[in-house]
């Protein structure tokens, strides 16, 4: 893992450097899938065949494990753009690709979050995908899924962009909330959607937001 993060961090890097975003998108995409095969984790993914991951949407998961940016990563389109912490930028190598690859929010930062909802506004404007996680950060409760944050499903009504919604069943049995060590094992997980705004009214995004939540947590305790 070590020699794996040392070749492929740097040639992300020069690839940034160099002008070659759209190459140096693809690396993280593979770097989840060997990391995650490298942890002997394998994901059975159902409803692939209901997303058209040529075009363009806010794709949206369940957050309860440190495995699960792996997981969306591994299934998504290289070039969607990712929505990190800003503190990433300070990390040695990955930290320049970051700042150049996507886009970051400091969320203790009232003002940071209002700059990040109209850069990412931009971004879907511009044809781009976005990858969030609704609940913000990692779910450490009992409960399927915490309170959605409205962000997602504010920028979904403003741009018509439609959610894609990967659920994430027991990614937590495999890597348990507060560790980053693995079990190996198999993660089941549900591709749903695409959902499109234009089914609720402009001042209905709290009931799309819910209906949404609601939607994941059936589809994880049901799953």
């Amino acid at each position: 893992m070590v020699i794996l993060l040392g070749s492929l961090g740097p040639l992300m890097m020069i690839c940034t450097y160099m002008g070659y975003k759209d190459t140096a998108r693809k690396f993280p995409k593979v770097f989840a899938k060997i990391q995650l095969m490298l942890m002997g984790v394998r994901i059975k993914v159902k409803g692939r065949d209901k997303i058209d991951f040529t075009a363009q949407h806010i794709y949206v998961m369940n957050h309860s494990s440190n495995i699960d940016p792996f997981i969306l990563l591994s299934e998504i389109p290289s070039n969607a753009k990712i929505l990190a912490k800003t503190e990433i930028r300070s990390y040695p190598v990955y930290g320049f690709a970051v700042k150049h690859l996507y886009l970051t929010v400091d969320r203790s930062d009232k003002k940071d979050r209002m700059r990040s909802m109209e850069v990412m506004t931009k971004a879907l404007n511009a044809g781009d995908s976005l990858m969030l996680f609704p609940e913000g950060t990692r779910n450490r409760t009992e409960n399927a899924v915490t309170d959605f944050k409205i962000g997602a499903f504010v920028l979904s009504q403003k741009t018509g962009v439609p959610i894609a919604m990967l659920s994430s069943v027991n990614s937590r049995e495999i890597v348990p909330t507060n560790s980053y060590l693995a079990r190996p094992g198999v993660i089941r997980a549900y591709w749903d959607g695409p959902f499109y705004p234009d089914k609720y009214d402009e001042n209905e995004v709290e009931k799309y937001r819910e209906d949404m939540r609601n939607f994941m947590q059936n589809r994880i305790q049901t799953g």
